[in-house]
């Protein structure tokens, strides 16, 4: 390539990054109409006002239940407070919301960036382009952060680090970045048995020992504020109860179990199937059956893009058959399977469909959008949701809705069961086949 094809080729980078976040920018002045900002701007408050761990301290919601990554990011947000104007500063108006949903925002394009990156390594700028093109102006994606404001980019960074290192042959930077990511959100921990048998196949012993022991400085750095104060025990508290703060066998989530139940109301986890074991029970089982069974094929084989997709698929089987599952919780499929894309044509149809079904699960439950706009109910954006609220909400959505979603449920469930078949078949001859037009006439690495 030529060096005047190659800056042209980040000129049209560089402005697509820049269109991206343009975007996400103007689309962050958005008010809050779930309640999560609400929230949020409560934690960064009691930071603000009495440090980061006295705040974990509080009895009374809305209370800090996420590690502590995210809450030292809004500490950091209220050191902008003497820097920008005071029209800025977070309060419940709409540059509060945009200020709030800033961090999720800036890992986006972060994210966009080392899916460019990654793919460009193995082939050429058009099948990186694309796969960059593919993540960076989702709807879905687009809709869950500079619209609902989710927090979901930040641990979905870390852990797309975590993987992307890995895959570049350096496991000590693959376990601090995943690491990160745990004491960012839980939804980062199906990682760690994946992350640790590659290292485990790939590597020495004492590599692996290695690898253990930055993990554990990296967490310990984190978590030394709560480890000199002896409040380490009221961290590990919170985050067990945000695990288990929403005990319903799917919270809007349009899973197998969603579709099982078929949707509203709410069905308790702790509910027996068939009267005999707990769906919880079952949702666990079935996510660690298969989680092995891909894991130990991929730990069989050495192929890189093996390993991609199987990291794409982890966030989706996770979504699919775990119980407690959220909206939003599917979000961490896309930054890897973007990558994954421009190998096989029917990854991008699977890509594509998702998104769609995401989208479509997120406006389906949106009360300021199916409420107010199609049913002419006053919904008060930016007002805080408890769960008894919410639990009542979702009973009391209209049958139309019931039916879409549980039709949107099916849908998400066969393309679910496809892709896991696709993945079958990989396995079986060890390698992804290339399907895609862009990646067949690049490369792929």
């Amino acid at each position: 390539m030529t060096v005047s094809r190659e800056k042209k080729n980040l000129v049209l980078l560089a402005g697509t990054l820049l269109v991206a976040l343009i975007m996400r920018l103007s689309l962050s002045f958005l008010p809050d109409t779930m309640g999560d900002l609400s929230q949020y701007r409560h934690w960064q408050e009691r930071i603000a006002t009495v440090g980061i761990v006295s705040a974990y301290g509080e009895e009374s919601p809305p209370y800090i239940d996420y590690p502590p990554v995210f809450p030292y990011i809004l500490k950091a947000l209220s050191g902008l407070r003497g820097v920008l104007p005071a029209s800025w500063v977070p309060g419940w108006g709409d540059a509060g919301s945009f200020m709030l949903k800033l961090p999720a925002v800036l890992a986006e394009l972060a994210i966009t960036c080392l899916v460019f990156v990654f793919v460009r390594k193995g082939a050429g700028f058009r099948a990186a382009y694309a796969s960059a093109l593919l993540f960076a102006f989702n709807p879905a994606v687009l809709f869950n952060t500079t619209y609902w404001g989710q927090a979901d980019a930040v641990h979905s960074l870390f852990v797309l680090c975590s993987v992307v290192t890995l895959a570049w042959g350096k496991p000590e930077l693959s376990w601090v970045f995943l690491t990160v990511g745990v004491l960012t959100k839980p939804l980062a921990a199906p990682f760690v048995p994946l992350v640790a048998l590659v290292t485990l196949r790939d590597y020495s012993r004492v590599r692996f020992i290695r690898c253990i022991c930055l993990a554990v400085f990296t967490a310990v750095v984190l978590l030394v504020p709560f480890v000199m104060t002896g409040t380490f025990s009221v961290i590990v508290a919170r985050i067990i109860h945000d695990i288990g703060v929403m005990p319903f066998v799917s919270v809007n989530a349009h899973n197998l179990w969603w579709c099982l139940t078929a949707g509203p109301p709410w069905v308790p986890a702790s509910n027996r199937l068939l009267g005999i074991v707990t769906y919880k029970a079952v949702g666990i089982v079935a996510f660690v059956v298969i989680q092995s069974l891909l894991i130990v094929k991929v730990v069989k084989h050495r192929d890189r893009g093996l390993l991609l997709a199987v990291a794409a698929a982890m966030p989706l089987v996770f979504f699919m058959v775990s119980t407690h599952m959220h909206e939003n919780h599917m979000y961490g499929v896309f930054p890897l399977m973007a990558m994954v894309c421009m190998r096989s044509r029917r990854a991008t149809v699977v890509y594509v469909l998702l998104s769609v079904t995401f989208l479509a699960n997120m406006v389906l439950h949106d009360e300021y959008i199916t409420g107010g706009y199609l049913h002419g109910v006053a919904v008060d954006p930016g007002a805080a949701v408890g769960l008894a609220d919410a639990a009542e909400t979702a009973a009391k959505m209209p049958l139309v809705l019931q039916r879409l979603t549980v039709i949107n449920s099916v849908a998400n469930t066969l393309i679910f069961a496809w892709w896991m078949v696709e993945l079958a078949g990989w396995m079986r001859q060890r390698r992804i086949p290339v399907s895609g037009a862009v990646g067949s006439r690049c490369g792929t690495g």
